[in-house]
């Protein structure tokens, strides 16, 4: 049961540092973020990695303020 919180732990900071790295690249709310983490889950645009804690993106061009502001007024 250790390995598993151990596991999901990760994968809980990786979504705030997601997060935090969203409120920092466009100055949005937290209820932003997270729409904007629900829309890139949807369309697989981040990865979450368990083991690293991290988070990728599939393409640079996502990472674009006017893009991510685009996710937050969709």
């Amino acid at each position: 049961m250790t390995g598993t919180h151990a596991v999901a732990q990760r994968i809980v900071n990786a979504e705030n540092n997601f997060l935090s790295w969203v409120q920092g690249q466009i100055d949005c709310t937290q209820a932003e973020a997270e729409k904007v983490l629900a829309i890139y889950r949807a369309e697989r645009i981040v990865k979450i990695d368990a083991v690293g804690g991290q988070f990728t993106l599939t393409n640079g061009v996502f990472a674009e303020a006017d893009v991510l502001t685009n996710a937050v007024n969709d």
